[in-house]
């Protein structure tokens, strides 16, 4: 009887604990599925089906060498913008969760200078993919104005130059220059809070034994 409630009791403690780390993973998966059923068949963009960043292909959005947005470019983020952010700003389950929105900027390894000036390239492709990623956060901030305070809040733009490089396969040591220019805008949950949380539920527990 006596184990039976000790089971019980620790059982009931570890339900405490976990709690807020399963309801943030099930929230992500929601927000995925979300975003999965909304862009499905949208061959301009890709959805990760387990993180739900979504994946602009360079030549989608930008010239080459370019930040400006192409008229194309402008009208595919148009047509994202509209699905994806009434997903996580209009959604109050979604939002509550949410901590961050990243526009992130990635570029291939080629640059103006010659290849054996890696630095250089890097440095130059480091101002395109924060010049691209900023261009289109000043287009969604500028088109959604129905959640342009709340995308203050949350947005920010990062470029990554060519730090993330895509391979043509698995195990392939070739570049898909293609691929690596890109735009992925993904979103973060309160994950810190979160863990937070548990560890001042694990030390007040400690202290009070």
């Amino acid at each position: 009887m006596v184990f039976a409630l000790l089971l019980l009791t620790a059982f009931h403690t570890y339900q405490d604990r976990a709690a807020p780390v399963q309801d943030l993973v099930e929230t992500r998966r929601a927000i995925a599925d979300t975003l999965r059923a909304r862009f499905e068949g949208r061959g301009f963009l890709r959805v990760d089906t387990v993180t739900g960043s979504v994946r602009f292909g360079g030549e989608v959005l930008f010239d080459r060498g370019s930040s400006d947005l192409r008229q194309l470019g402008r009208e595919r983020l148009g047509e994202f913008a509209a699905d994806y952010l009434p997903v996580l700003l209009g959604i109050p389950r979604f939002e509550e969760h949410l901590q961050e929105i990243v526009i992130e900027g990635h570029t291939d390894q080629d640059g103006p200078f010659p290849p054996d000036r890696v630095e250089d390239n890097y440095l130059f492709n480091l101002g395109l993919s924060q010049d691209r990623a900023s261009s289109v956060m000043q287009f969604l901030l500028q088109q959604s104005t129905e959640y342009e305070d709340a995308l203050r809040q949350y947005v920010t733009a990062n470029g990554r130059s060519f730090s993330d490089l895509l391979f043509l396969a698995p195990d392939s040591t070739v570049v898909d220059k293609e691929g690596s220019r890109r735009i992925e805008i993904r979103f973060r949950l309160n994950d810190e809070q979160v863990i937070q949380e548990i560890l001042e539920r694990l030390f007040f527990r400690s202290e009070d034994r």
